[in-house]
């Protein structure tokens, strides 16, 4: 299997409204590195850091997420990163993950 590094993002989710006023909640965020380092963070509209938090993840658990993304490759590339539903007063869902072909967006 392949060596993760800390530079390396396993998997990202962000969540983030399509629209509202400047202040108003603005989603968030999730990161997991190849080093075991999850990123949390929580918006207000217009990118402002609200709440930024970090934890560790096992080397063991990073590991297997990456395994089952790894192995569910094929399928996952049929998902298109940006989910919309054509609402425009919903939020909007984007997600990256790695494999060993690389990212997919």
């Amino acid at each position: 299997m392949k060596t993760l590094t800390k530079d390396m993002k396993i998997f990202s989710y962000r969540t983030e409204p399509l629209n509202g006023m400047e202040g108003d909640d603005g989603g968030f965020s999730i990161e997991l590195y190849g080093n075991g380092n999850l990123r949390y963070c929580v918006y207000r509209l217009f990118d402002d850091i609200r709440l930024l938090q970090m934890f560790k993840v096992s080397k063991k658990a990073v590991y297997d997420i990456y395994g089952i993304i790894e192995k569910a490759r094929k399928r996952l590339e049929q998902v298109p990163q940006k989910l919309d539903n054509g609402s425009e007063d919903g939020m909007l869902n984007e997600f990256c993950l790695a494999t060993s072909a690389g990212l997919l967006r």
